[in-house]
Parts: C-alpha cells; structure tokens; sequence
C-alpha cells in the first residue's frame, strides 16, 4: 500500500468506526457521515447557517406559535363562556355558529404565520422546510379545534 504501516492501521480503525456508527473522529473532531441530499433540494441562501441558530430559530418559533396558540384557547373560552350566557336558543345556536368560523380563522390566521416563521428558520433542504411545516401545522391545528376547543367547553361551565 501507499500508506505507512502507522497510517494503514489508523484508517483501518477510522472506517471500522465509520461503519458501526456512520461516524469516526479525526483530529480530535467527529465527522458525520451521511447521503447528501440532492441540489435542487438544498435552499443555497441558508446552507452557511450554523446548526445553533437553526436549533434557536426552531426553538423560537415554537415559543411564539406557543403564544398566538394560547391566545387562541383564551379567546375559545370567552367564545364559549358568552354562548351558556345567552338563554335564546336561537341566538346561541347563533353564536355557535360564529365561534366556529372565528376558530376556523383563526386556524387559517396560524397557518399563514407558520409558512412565515417557518420560512425564516433557515433550514437548509426544502425537505426539511416541507417536515417542519406540517408537523407545526398539524400539532397547532389539533390544539386549537380539538383540544382548546374542548377544554374551554369545559372550563366555561
């Protein structure tokens, strides 16, 4: 071989490592060994963003999605607390009527804000993007038409 019996030893160890763990250490630093992910796949502009603040911008965003999803719940519970107020049984199918196109809104008004932060986390495939998306989507949705809803149905009486 090429390579000097010390070095020929060492490589060995390294890709021995490399193929129970997808991962061996060089200089002290561990590399990752995995499939690139395809170009047309990869958003360019965030390909330099370190994994720190791609992990803060996510965190972040969860944390004010968290917010807007709790004035939701807030504002379902008032919703609900008018509605037993109300005697007329017209005027409160009325107003259930109302409370769920004000829920179905503010689902769409959570939905747009989602694409928005989601878009400025800076993930760098659009895979990843496209996975964030509808994990907040779906999890955001569920909470404010089932869970809040339900809760503050529950709360209200």
């Amino acid at each position: 071989m090429f390579l000097e019996d010390g070095y020929e030893s060492t490589c060995k160890n390294m890709f021995k490592s490399w193929e129970d763990s997808g991962s061996f250490t060089l200089k002290e630093k561990t590399v990752l060994i995995a499939r690139a992910p395809e170009p047309d796949d990869i958003i360019w502009e965030n390909a330099d963003i370190p994994r720190l603040r791609l992990a803060r911008n996510i965190f972040l965003s969860y944390l004010v999605g968290l917010l807007i999803l709790a004035s939701g719940g807030v504002i379902q519970y008032y919703l609900q607390y008018f509605q037993l107020k109300i005697k007329d049984p017209v005027t409160s199918s009325y107003f259930s009527y109302v409370t769920s196109v004000i829920v179905n809104i503010y689902n769409s008004i959570i939905v747009q804000f989602l694409i928005l932060v989601t878009k400025s986390e800076g993930h760098v495939t659009k895979t990843g993007l496209d996975q964030s998306l509808m994990i907040k989507i779906c999890l955001y949705s569920f909470f404010n038409a089932g869970i809040f809803y339900s809760l503050a149905s529950i709360l209200a009486q």
